[in-house]
This record gives C-alpha cells, structure tokens and sequence, in this order.
C-alpha cells in the first residue's frame, strides 16, 4: 500500500506539472480522471477496510437463534425436515453475509481481470492498445 501511495504522489506531481506547463482543456480533464482514478483506489480500500461491527454480527445471531426457536415452539408436530431445514436455512444465510463480509478471503471472490489488464497496459513492455 505504501508503494502504491508513493506511485499516485509521484504520478499527480507529474501530472500538475504537465498540466501547468500546458494548460488546456485535455490537461483538465486527464487531471480529473487521475484524481478519479486514485479516488477509485480509496474506495477499494475502504470496501477491505470496513467490515460488519461485532455488534450487528452479535444482534444477527441472536435474531436467528430466537427465530429457529420460535419457530421450532410454534410447530404442532415435530417433523424432521422441517427441523433441519430452518435451522440450515438460517445459518447458510449468515455464513454467506459472512463470506461477503471478508472480500479478500471469502469464497465469494470478484474476478480481478480489470486490474491484471491495467496493469499489463502500465508496465513498460506490456501490451498496448
């Protein structure tokens, strides 16, 4: 992260300076979609950074056992299916919550293929278009 940081520095310095000794509408407008750029990145790193608190985990699973129990009080007569299904239902909606919660780790994963292809275009030899 800090050599990302450093490269974004080093690429808006270069770019304000582009700009001053140049200054015309394309130099605006490729300013602004360096500042978007680098503002996307914040945002990536936000979405790692910021997770569900422990205390909606906590009211989560305290709704969830309540339910199944209520659930479990409320039926006239104990069928086997319905007793493992609810319950099942319940916990595989928490551990998807949970796997969402924990991008870089989840089983749930977003394909990176943008950012491979980006960087591909940014290193010297790589493919260009």
């Amino acid at each position: 992260m800090a050599k990302a940081k450093k490269l974004q520095g080093a690429l808006w310095e270069h770019c304000v300076a582009a700009a001053q000794q140049h200054p015309t509408a394309i130099s605006s407008i490729f300013l602004q979609s360096i500042n978007e750029t680098i503002d996307l990145g914040e945002k990536r790193l936000a979405a790692l950074e910021y997770r569900i608190p422990l205390p909606v985990w906590t009211i989560l699973v305290m709704l969830s056992m309540l339910t199944c129990f209520i659930v479990g009080l409320g039926m006239k007569r104990r069928f086997w299916v319905a007793t493992l299904v609810w319950p099942l239902m319940v916990s595989i909606v928490l551990g998807l919550t949970a796997d969402i919660d924990s991008p870089g780790s989840g089983s749930i994963q977003i394909s990176r293929q943008s950012l491979r292809r980006l960087q591909s275009d940014l290193t010297p030899g790589g493919r260009r278009r």
